[in-house]
């Protein structure tokens, strides 16, 4: 088949490379490395505090309150400049996960063994007089003198 029919997407090597959205912007990978490594520091933090703050009904309160008030404050923050920007669309970064894992459609149920088949199959008939429990090579008929 010529590789002109078959799209990047469906590739094993679709995920090298650049992707770009219908704009032409980049989206990168959200596994940036610095990202991550800022992730779990703030997430060690978090919990320290948020364990510190479980020892008595005060400081669960003043942990609920100051969280409360940072949230508004980091929601504007990350607002702000956004709304002073006029026009135009600058080179913004999009970041898109992988894809869930599926099976493929051809794939088959599994691999059976003999004796699975053979279960499967049923029970052998003897072709010559009908009857269960021997085949056409042990017909009593012909082993008897």
């Amino acid at each position: 088949m010529p590789d002109k029919y078959i799209l990047k997407r469906w590739k094993k090597t679709a995920k090298s490379g650049l992707v770009s959205d219908a704009n032409g912007n980049e989206i990168k990978d959200c596994a940036d490395p610095g990202l991550l490594i800022k992730r779990s520091t703030m997430s060690r933090l978090a919990s320290d505090v948020v364990e510190d703050a479980l020892m008595s009904e005060e400081g669960c309160e003043l942990l609920s309150e100051t969280l409360k008030s940072l949230q508004v404050k980091l929601k504007l923050l990350k607002d702000g400049p956004s709304n002073n920007e006029v026009g135009g669309s600058s080179s913004q970064t999009q970041y898109m996960k992988d894809p869930k894992r599926v099976r493929c459609k051809g794939r088959s149920k599994g691999v059976m063994g003999a004796k699975e088949k053979a279960m499967k199959r049923g029970i052998r008939h003897c072709r010559e007089c009908g009857h269960i429990g021997h085949d056409r090579r042990q017909w009593p008929a012909l082993n008897t003198p």
